[in-house]
């Protein structure tokens, strides 16, 4: 029969107890250092430190998007995904035309909403937004387009060759 352990946190709480090995901790933060925990054999209290527990980091989830276009530009709206890791260091857009082969990236600092100029007029683009922390970006959003158009460009006339009168 296998030997069973009590852990204990830095406050002397028994967190686990009757575990076998290899222990496993849950619920614990990412990003975190918990010290101070000890291990025993259940039913003594002959508890062993154990070093530092360090988590992994965690990227954030992806961020929405929404975009609306203006004139020779495109303003967009970014709400962040949740954050379970590191603090959150900036947002990025991405967008493209059809003639880009590469996504263009846009550092976008902590500002979650703003506007992407010198594009052109009656080209569809596409975006994306993602969420950076310590560890890296987050997945991208789900794509938005959106196409500039200039508000005082003639209207188009119908190429039906049809008059109504």
């Amino acid at each position: 029969m296998a030997q069973k352990f009590d852990v204990f946190d830095g406050n002397g709480k028994a967190v686990l107890t009757g575990v076998a090995a290899p222990i496993t901790l849950t619920d614990l933060l990412p990003n975190t250092t918990y010290s101070g925990y000890s291990v025993a054999p259940t039913g003594t209290l002959d508890k062993h430190p154990v070093d530092d527990i360090v988590t992994a980091d965690e990227a954030p989830s992806a961020p929405t998007l929404t975009v609306t276009a203006g004139n020779g530009e495109v303003s967009y709206n970014i709400v962040p995904g949740a954050d379970a890791g590191s603090a959150v260091t900036g947002y990025r857009i991405y967008y493209a035309g059809p003639s880009d082969a590469d996504m263009i990236a846009v550092d976008l600092g902590t500002a979650l909403t703003g506007t992407v100029t010198d594009l052109v007029n009656g080209t569809e683009y596409t975006f994306e937004a993602v969420t950076v922390n310590n560890l890296g970006e987050s997945d991208r959003s789900i794509d938005v387009k959106a196409t500039p158009v200039d508000p005082n460009a003639p209207a188009t006339s119908d190429s039906s060759g049809t008059e109504e009168g």
